[in-house]
């Protein structure tokens, strides 16, 4: 099992992020939590009805992990991003070294902003040595 943290200056966002990678396979399985804007939170707390077309997650399911020698790369399930009103997709990679990862992720929302919003992750292996 692996945690650790991700962070975006291109959002402002940052969380947690969980997941297994079997010893013996090539994928895996996990969760990411995210911290919207700090301005969003205040006004979702504040507007009782912040229902927004399937609903703001604050907990993502990472769909694919792959493990390529000491590669790692996964996708994770689109969800609703309330920062532009729109689905958005997030995919990653990272390098393993010994009882860490440290990587990057790209996200791509389906709205007029067509940029690609650019992040960095680090996890550690719990119970490792490190």
């Amino acid at each position: 099992e692996w945690s650790g943290r991700y962070w975006s200056k291109d959002t402002g966002r940052h969380g947690l992020i969980s997941f297994v990678l079997p010893e013996r396979g090539d994928s895996g399985y996990g969760e990411v939590e995210i911290t919207f804007s700090p301005t969003l939170h205040l006004l979702q707390e504040a507007t009782a009805e912040n229902d927004l077309d399937g609903k703001t997650c604050t907990h993502i399911d990472i769909s694919v992990v792959r493990v390529e020698g000491a590669g790692v790369r996964g996708t994770m399930v689109p969800y609703w991003d309330p920062d532009c009103d729109c689905r958005a997709t997030t995919e990653f990679e990272g390098k393993v070294t010994g009882d860490r990862i440290t990587g990057t992720f790209t996200t791509r929302r389906a709205s007029s902003d067509r940029r690609v919003l650019l992040g960095q992750w680090e996890a550690t292996r719990r119970g490792g040595a490190s």
